[in-house]
């Protein structure tokens, strides 16, 4: 069953069911683009023969990012061309066998470490313990 296709809910035809699970890589460069360590990274798991690879974290807000090294998408992104490139770059890895590329977005609001953030915010009330 594992090397058996599969159709998502979504109409996204996978090759088969082995699925790498999402991880932080923190492999971004100081303006939170993915570059060679990432492709090669992706490219590499994108032949180790998975149906789909499931992105590390790609945060949508620098200022709030789960760690430093994590790629970051934000608004007015649409006019960083090299960001566009690099991330371009990124998922034509990931597909490089016909695997499917997911990208998990995020925002690790109050969870944010203190080396990205020193005062991290997030939608409740509740106060979170440091981290990192």
């Amino acid at each position: 069953i594992a090397r058996s296709p599969l159709e998502l809910p979504c109409g996204v035809q996978l090759p088969n069911r082995l699925v790498k699970a999402a991880m932080t890589e923190g492999l971004a460069d100081a303006f939170s683009r993915p570059g060679d360590a990432l492709f090669q990274l992706y490219r590499t798991w994108g032949q180790g023969g998975c149906g789909a690879l499931i992105s590390g974290n790609i945060q949508i807000d620098r200022r709030y990012m789960e760690r430093p090294g994590n790629v970051a998408i934000e608004p007015g992104a649409a006019g960083d061309q090299a960001l566009l490139d690099s991330l371009k770059k990124m998922a034509e890895a990931g597909k490089c066998e016909g695997s499917a590329f997911i990208v998990q977005l995020g925002h690790a609001g109050r969870q944010t470490t203190y080396m990205v953030n020193k005062h991290p915010v997030g939608p409740s009330a509740v106060k979170s313990q440091p981290i990192g």
